[in-house]
């Protein structure tokens, strides 16, 4: 909720850059999955064509969860979600049916489910900052006038259509740009798989995402420990039969915090190597001079994290 509140009043660091859509929508697949679940089925089609857009990639990420775990709480029963990338050309046509378009092209990206659906009324008022649907303690209200606060800023516009009972789409139109994808963003993720199997300690106490992230270590060939908490950590670090390579923690945990949890191991093994991971920004940890992830992070990102800890640890520096 903090950090939707630092994007609607734009106090949060956003960094625009070239980047495909395309690139966005299969790099944050994994992830995607395992918030939606195994009884909704998950189509994603990027466009044949490809097509870049200026945005900040983390927001992208933030949209795509935000709009998936809507759609998810739509189809407690189960269902289907659409996410789809096409090329639009705003031509008479389409300007006459989206005042907020200018001519041009557009990448379109449409997320589309076959939950519960809303009527006209609510959907009206879908991106109204503070409004929601759900049951107290079950939402903010702020996920949906983030998503449409980040897509304007970033030059487009976002529509809704929806019927009671057959589901919801939300079309988002970004300007599509002729630059070049950013090369880091639009790069293959790095080799990860280590030599001498890499110990690492995963601290989280998200259960999906301690999952994710431990099942892929584990298929990258890391040597992988887990924890849910700091108190756990503690436990698991006093009984590992070999030294932990690098730490990788939640900073915002029940009973013990990240910072807490590092400044307890680092008394122990002062040369221990750590990354955080956070949904909150990272200018609060900077002066640790401690890498860091800040959540929705893909896999490609924590492999690139990984290995330039590793190669500073083996370098010696």
């Amino acid at each position: 909720m903090t950090r939707q509140l630092l994007a609607l009043s734009q106090r949060e660091t956003v960094v625009r850059k070239v980047l495909s859509l395309n690139t966005v929508l299969l790099n944050v697949e994994k992830l995607l999955l395992a918030l939606i679940g195994e009884d909704i089925e998950v189509v994603m089609t990027p466009a044949p064509d490809g097509g870049n857009i200026t945005a900040d990639h983390n927001q992208l990420e933030q949209i795509l969860m935000t709009l998936a775990a809507n759609a998810r709480d739509a189809m407690p029963e189960g269902g289907s979600l659409h996410l789809r990338v096409t090329t639009v050309d705003a031509d008479a046509d389409f300007l006459t049916h989206h005042p907020e378009a200018q001519p041009g092209s557009y990448m379109a990206l449409t997320v589309s489910d076959t939950g519960c659906g809303m009527d006209s009324a609510t959907a009206t008022r879908a991106f109204e900052p503070f409004f929601t649907t759900k049951e107290p303690g079950k939402g903010t209200g702020l996920g949906l006038s983030m998503v449409s606060g980040i897509v304007k800023d970033s030059g487009g516009f976002i529509r809704v259509d929806s019927t009671v009972g057959r589901g919801t789409t939300f079309h988002l139109y970004f300007p599509k740009v002729d630059a070049p994808a950013d090369p880091v963003l639009g790069a293959d993720p790095p080799a990860a798989a280590p030599v001498g199997r890499k110990m690492v300690l995963v601290v989280e106490d998200q259960a999906d995402l301690r999952k994710l992230i431990t099942e892929w270590l584990a298929e990258e060939g890391y040597a992988v420990l887990v924890a849910c908490d700091g108190d756990q950590a503690l436990q698991v670090c006093a009984s590992a039969e070999r030294p932990i390579d690098v730490v990788l923690t939640d900073v915002v945990m029940p009973n013990m915090s990240g910072p807490k949890l590092v400044a307890r191991l680092t008394e122990q093994d002062p040369h221990l190597r750590v990354i955080y991971m956070s949904g909150y920004s990272s200018d609060a940890l900077r002066h640790q001079e401690i890498p860091f992830l800040r959540k929705p992070f893909t896999l490609a990102h924590l492999a690139q994290r990984l290995r330039e800890v590793l190669d500073t640890a083996d370098s010696g520096h």
